[in-house]
């Protein structure tokens, strides 16, 4: 009766996870691919029902979702990752606005932030988005490699998008006629020349 009972609650634990597995695997891919309308199904769904049980408490409906927008890979990367890496800003903003989603969230390879991979992939309607709701707090997170998203954004020639940073970090009383910071950024493009992108390999997975 024991050893029944034991398998049994094994065999369930095991079902919930491999159900997990497919929500996370499912939400991952919706995120990469910009689909909103599954992002919304697939975490709603997590909403009112946790593996099969009917969940009516809200606060438990809350940290539910929150477990599954801010899920983490072995590389540390979460759905909103995805969704920065490939420029779907759309479902940058239902990840946040709707869901939650953790901006600040690091990878564990390079400890990059979600707005590192949009200045490295020339998002600028996400870099945007981000700042406006992070702020110089997520614009000067620096990796492991040593790098800001401005960095990462200067390094691979995202014009575009060193200037929404510029725009929306700089302070009305550090602003010049735009010649020194010409020339910074200038200097710091000769200076990246020839040097390996390490985030590069890591950037093209995201994007397969």
């Amino acid at each position: 009766m024991s050893s029944s009972f034991t398998t049994t609650t094994k065999e369930k634990e095991e079902e919930e996870e491999e159900e997990k597995k497919e929500f996370i695997d499912a939400l991952f891919s919706s995120a990469r691919y910009g689909d909103v309308e599954d992002i919304k199904t697939i975490l709603n769904h997590g909403i009112v029902s946790n593996f099969g049980r009917k969940v009516d408490d809200d606060e438990e409906k809350n940290t539910q979702v929150n477990n599954f927008v801010n899920f983490q890979d072995e590389n540390g990367r979460t759905a909103l990752f995805y969704a920065c890496a490939n420029g779907h800003t759309d479902a940058v903003e239902v990840l946040v606005n709707e869901f939650n989603a953790n901006i600040m969230k690091t990878t564990n390879t390079d400890e990059s932030t979600c707005l590192h991979w949009a200045c490295l992939n020339g998002h600028q309607e996400v870099v945007k988005f981000l700042l406006q709701k992070g702020g110089k707090t997520l614009a000067f997170k620096v990796n492991k490699n040593g790098r800001t998203p401005m960095d990462e954004a200067m390094h691979n020639d995202r014009q575009e998008c060193v200037k929404v940073i510029m725009d929306l970090t700089c302070d009305d009383d550090d602003e010049n006629d735009g010649g020194e910071e010409d020339i910074l950024i200038e200097e710091e493009e000769e200076d990246g020349k020839g040097e390996d992108q390490d985030d590069g390999n890591d950037d093209a997975m995201m994007m397969e």
